[in-house]
């Protein structure tokens, strides 16, 4: 948005040049910024978003849960997972076999 643009939309009295300043302020850092804003967002101010931003962002976050998700079923995780709990299922009952034998070897103390 130019002077002129801003010129032809406001009065000439001396709150609307003082407004017609800080809009276009506003306009040229939000521009330096490199944010896409729109015509009526130059007014409010913080209205101004970075869509090229956010996309880029949002689509760095869909690749990386789609390659997790393709390495889950390239690498057979699930079923790794799964041999896991199963040994570990099977084991604890002997390890607790064990760890009775080992508790009643020891005499129990007498006061």
């Amino acid at each position: 948005m130019t002077v002129r643009q801003l010129s032809t939309r406001l009065s000439t009295s001396a709150a609307d040049v003082d407004t017609a300043v800080a809009v276009l302020l506003e306009c040229q850092l939000i521009s330096r910024l490199n944010t896409v804003v729109p015509s009526y967002a130059c007014r409010q101010p913080g209205a101004g978003v970075d869509v090229r931003r956010l996309r880029r962002a949002a689509a760095r976050v869909w690749n990386g849960v789609k390659g997790v998700v393709v390495g889950l079923y390239r690498h057979d995780c699930l079923g790794l997972a799964a041999q896991v709990a199963y040994s570990a299922l099977f084991s604890l009952f002997p390890f607790l076999l064990f760890l009775q034998a080992l508790a009643s070897s020891y005499p129990r103390h007498r006061t």
